[in-house]
Formats: structure tokens, C-alpha cells, sequence
């Protein structure tokens, strides 16, 4: 089993691990050249700090997000919350470091996916966005197995791997329209967001177990009345309101 490794006064943690990184490596060594690059280059990433990856600083990101208050009145309820998680995250041991998942709910176009780019700026972390409405299967979390003939790494994987954080943002848009036979794309959200599952995320293309357990995820969603009670039950939820008059022209302008 994995077991994360904590690097306690540089608070980095072990994300990869060389023993499955040799293994992933052999077990793409007989694909055919096009499907073996994209996996080669996610693990030559993933070797980068010996698999290991920075926390953010957490007390500085607070401080950046609490500059876009003035900006975003309308985000000011999860912003506060984000802050609340950094600074007691700051507080804890590596090991210990999580921000909760956040399900910003309201009408489309108010601000809700710019809310999680603003987060990961804050960190100073990578970020990727994948829509849950239009997701193809859970696949494109965890990779498809070599044997399939358009095999590829997972976006999970591949956001760690380019990343110098072990808590880098991915947001999931529309989850309220996450079609639960789209071959078990819920199950495996459900199981990122939960930290201890997360610990051992499996990416299917390389055959290989990782910690995913810091990753920050936002969720977004226009109805809750359509979001799985599973998933509900694994986040917090926020409703966003329309922004007002000034904000919006703020907007504009910085737009």
C-alpha cells in the first residue's frame, strides 16, 4: 500500500513513487511509439523533485485572495470559507494538509469557474477544467488501459506530474448534468474527493497507484436538484449570486 512520505520541514509530500514510476514505465514500453510519447513524457514530469511536490504557501494565498474581495463581492461566502481551510492548513502537519471541495452553485456566467482560476493564481498552482456534462467516461480521470487502441494518460496524472505542487486546482464543471452510466465517471470523482481513496489513485494507462489527496477540486453546478446526493454528500456547498451593476462593470473593464 502507499503511504504518504512527508518531508516535514520543507512540507513537501510524495506524490509519485520511484518503485511505480519504473513500473508504469515498463508497462508502456511495448505500445507503439505515438501512444508510448504522451506517456513518456507525463513520467519523465512525475520524476522531477524524485516524485515529491511542494505544499502551497497557504497564509500568502489567503492574503492574494483577500485582495479579490473587493472585485467579486458575490464570492465573498466561499472565499471566506478558502481562507478559513488555508490558514488552518498552514497550521497543520504536512501530512494533514486539505482543502475541502467546494460546490459553487447559481446561474451560469456569474463567476463561478473564474472563482477557481482566481484560487489557483492565489496558490500560484496549475489548474485544469473538465466538464462533467460533456465527459466521455471516467477515463478521462484515470486513463484508459493500454490495450485500448486510443490509450492515453489520465488528466488526474498528468496535472500532478506538470506540477511543483502537490495541490494543484481542478475544476468540474456542470456536475448537475453527470450522466451516471457514462461508463462510472461518478464513482471515480467520488473517489478523488475522498481523501483516503484519493491516497491511491490509479491511473489505468500506466497500471499505477499515486497520492492525489491534496489536489483542490471545485465543483460547479446551475440546479442542485440535479446533483448525485453522493457527491453532495462529499462537499460544501455555496450558492453564488448574480453579481450587481458595479461589479459587472468591473468586470467589463478588466475584461
Amino acid at each position: 500500500p502507499i503511504a504518504a512520505e512527508v518531508h516535514q520541514l520543507t512540507r513537501t509530500i510524495q506524490v509519485f513513487y520511484p518503485e511505480a514510476l519504473d513500473k508504469a514505465a515498463a508497462a508502456i514500453r511495448d505500445m507503439n511509439s505515438d501512444r508510448r510519447a504522451a506517456g513518456a513524457r507525463i513520467l519523465d514530469q512525475a520524476r522531477g523533485s524524485a516524485g515529491s511536490r511542494d505544499l502551497p504557501g497557504a497564509i500568502q494565498a489567503s492574503k492574494n485572495l483577500e485582495a479579490k474581495k473587493l472585485d467579486f463581492e458575490n464570492l465573498l461566502e466561499p472565499i471566506n470559507r478558502l481562507q478559513t481551510d488555508l490558514v488552518l492548513a498552514e497550521a497543520m502537519r504536512a501530512q494533514d494538509f486539505r482543502i475541502s471541495p467546494l460546490l459553487l452553485l447559481g446561474e451560469p456566467g456569474i463567476g463561478k469557474t473564474f472563482l477557481a482560476s482566481q484560487l489557483a493564481g492565489a496558490l500560484g498552482v496549475p489548474s485544469e477544467k473538465i466538464s462533467a456534462g460533456g465527459a466521455q467516461g471516467a477515463f478521462q480521470l484515470t486513463g484508459s488501459h493500454s490495450t485500448w487502441t486510443n490509450a492515453k494518460p489520465g488528466m488526474v496524472a498528468a496535472l500532478l506530474a506538470k506540477s511543483a505542487s502537490a495541490a494543484p486546482v481542478l475544476v468540474i464543471d456542470e456536475v448537475d448534468k453527470i450522466h451516471e452510466d457514462r461508463h462510472a465517471f461518478l464513482p471515480v470523482l467520488l473517489n478523488l474527493l475522498d481523501a483516503g481513496t484519493a491516497k491511491r489513485f490509479r491511473d489505468e494507462y500506466f497500471e499505477m497507484e499515486f497520492d492525489a489527496s491534496r489536489i483542490i477540486v471545485v465543483l460547479t453546478a446551475n440546479d442542485i436538484s440535479k446533483v448525485p446526493p453522493p457527491l453532495l454528500s462529499r462537499v460544501e456547498v455555496f450558492t453564488v449570486p448574480a453579481p450587481q451593476p458595479g461589479q459587472r462593470f468591473r468586470i467589463i473593464e478588466q475584461t
